[in-house]
């Protein structure tokens, strides 16, 4: 495996992408990319990660919305406040954040993840959905959770509109706990080395 992925990461540094776009587009984290670019990358050198592969989700619209199925459950376990936006955050939480904004009956947003001078990230209000508004309720959705820069630019972005921020929802954490920067993080399931 890590050999077809290492070629994946080759391929995607020589179209141009960062190393967070291509930890973005292969769910992995920075550090386990970094080391897939790396020439002679020595095994005892290689970070603990897990790849995982949402083909057999995304690419059955069936199994996506029981896994949106399974979020909405677990926010309305979880939150009792009215939510009036769900916000995606990046183009591959899209559909998943679609089909729980469906069965709340909330506003959907969208921040795109741009890299900002090749380091630091920043989230961008996508003017195609709906727009932020002081004081909403709003709950993320995310795909998959590794190091939460990209939750540290949305949640930098939201602060900005005075977002109420009632929680990030995503299916797989790799984070290891359960709040991030002062917001509950709610996961179906927490990947954690040990």
């Amino acid at each position: 495996m890590p050999t077809r992925i290492r070629k994946e990461a080759l391929k995607l540094r020589e179209k141009g992408y960062t190393i967070d776009e291509i930890a973005d587009i292969l769910n992995l984290q920075r550090d386990t990319v970094v080391w897939l670019l790396m020439k002679e990358a020595e095994e005892k050198m290689k970070p603990i990660d897990v790849y995982v592969n949402w083909f057999n989700i995304y690419s059955s619209p069936r199994r996506l919305k029981m896994m949106a199925e399974m979020l909405v459950d677990l926010i309305k376990e979880n939150i009792k406040e009215d939510i009036d936006i769900i916000c995606g955050i990046g183009d591959k939480s899209l559909p998943l954040a679609l089909e729980v904004s469906s069965k709340l009956n909330a506003k959907m947003a969208l921040l795109s993840i741009k890299s900002k001078e090749g380091k630091t990230l920043e989230a961008i209000v996508d003017p195609g959905y709906a727009q932020l508004e002081k004081g909403k309720n709003i709950v993320l959705v995310e795909d998959i959770v590794r190091t939460g820069a990209y939750l540290e630019a949305a949640l930098e972005t939201l602060r900005k509109y005075d977002s109420n921020i009632l929680a990030i929802v995503v299916p797989i954490s790799k984070l290891g706990r359960k709040v991030f920067s002062g917001v509950p993080v709610l996961s179906l399931i927490d990947l954690i080395p040990l």
